[in-house]
C-alpha cells in the first residue's frame, strides 16, 4: 500500500514559539507537514527551493519588497505550485499589504490560521489527486524545475533552465580537473571533483541538454547552431562569444537526433 504524500506548510515567521503553538494546534498526523523559514528572503528562497511546499503562508510584518519579489518569482515559476497567504494580527496590519502585489492568493487573521490550515489540507489533497492523474497518462512529464547543485561548500539551488552550459576543466588554484556550471547571469558554479558528465545529464536529460565533448555539456535552449567544417558551436547572444567544438562522435548522435530528413 502506498504512502500518502502529505501536504507541507511553510510558515514564515521569526517567532519559533509561536510557529511550536501552531504545529501543535493542527493535528500533523492527518496528512500534513510543517516547516518554519526565517524571514530573510535567502532564507525564503532556499526554504521553497528545498521544500517545495503546496501552501505558504508569511506574517504580513515580514513581507517586504525582497520577499515580495521572491516569492512571487516562484509563483511565476511553470511546475511550481503553492497557495500563498499573509496573516495579521489585526485590520491595522492590514494597511500594510502592498495591494498590487498579485502573487498573495489571501489574507486571514492570525487568530484563525489553525482553522484556515485545515480547510487547506483537503483542497490540497483533492487538487494533488488531479495533477497525479494527469501525470499518469501516457506522455505526459513533468519535471522538476529546481535542482541542489553539490559544490565544494555545499548545496546551490538553481533553477535548471538558467544553465546555459557546463564545462569541465583545470581548477588554476587547486589543480584540479571538475565541471563547472555557466549561469545566464554570468555566475559560475564549481561542482563537486567527483562529479561525472553522466550525473549532470541524469538531471538535465528532461531539459535537452546535450553533451558536445568530453569537456562541454550545453542547454539546447542556447544553442544556436554549429558550422559544418569547423564543428564550431555558436550560442545564442549574448553567450555567442564563447568557443566550443563538438566532437564529431558526439556531432553524429546530435545529427541523427535533431537533423530533418
Amino acid at each position: 500500500m502506498a504512502v500518502e504524500e502529505k501536504v507541507k506548510l511553510l510558515l514564515i515567521d521569526d517567532d519559533e514559539q509561536w510557529v511550536k503553538s501552531i504545529i501543535n494546534a493542527v493535528d500533523e498526523n492527518h496528512g500534513l507537514t510543517i516547516y518554519q523559514s526565517k524571514s530573510e528572503a535567502t532564507s525564503i528562497k532556499e526554504a521553497i527551493a528545498g521544500i517545495q511546499p503546496s501552501l505558504v503562508m508569511i506574517d504580513i510584518l515580514n513581507f517586504g519588497t525582497q520577499q515580495a519579489e521572491v516569492l512571487a518569482c516562484f509563483k511565476e515559476e511553470e511546475g511550481f505550485i503553492f497557495k500563498l497567504m499573509l496573516f495579521a494580527d489585526n485590520k491595522t496590519d492590514n494597511l500594510l499589504y502592498p495591494g498590487d502585489c498579485e502573487c498573495c492568493d489571501n489574507i486571514i487573521s492570525k487568530e484563525s490560521i489553525a482553522v484556515t490550515i485545515q480547510q487547506c489540507i483537503g483542497n490540497d489533497k483533492k487538487n494533488k489527486g488531479n495533477r497525479q492523474e494527469d501525470n499518469e497518462k501516457p506522455g505526459i512529464k513533468t519535471p522538476n524545475k529546481f535542482i541542489a547543485l553539490q559544490t565544494v561548500i555545499g548545496l546551490r539551488f538553481v533553477n535548471k533552465k538558467n544553465v546555459v552550459y557546463f564545462e569541465y576543466g583545470k581548477d588554476e588554484k587547486s589543480g584540479k580537473s571538475q565541471w563547472e556550471a555557466f549561469l545566464n547571469n554570468a555566475e559560475i558554479i564549481k561542482l563537486k571533483i567527483n562529479t561525472s558528465s553522466k550525473d549532470i545529464l541524469r538531471h538535465f536529460e528532461a531539459y535537452d541538454f546535450i553533451q558536445i565533448s568530453q569537456s562541454n555539456i550545453i542547454n539546447m535552449d542556447y544553442f544556436s547552431s554549429v558550422e559544418l567544417k569547423s564543428r564550431k558551436c555558436i550560442l545564442e547572444k549574448p553567450f555567442d562569444n564563447k568557443e566550443m567544438i563538438i566532437s564529431r562522435a558526439y556531432f553524429n548522435e546530435i545529427k541523427s537526433k535533431y537533423e530533418l530528413n
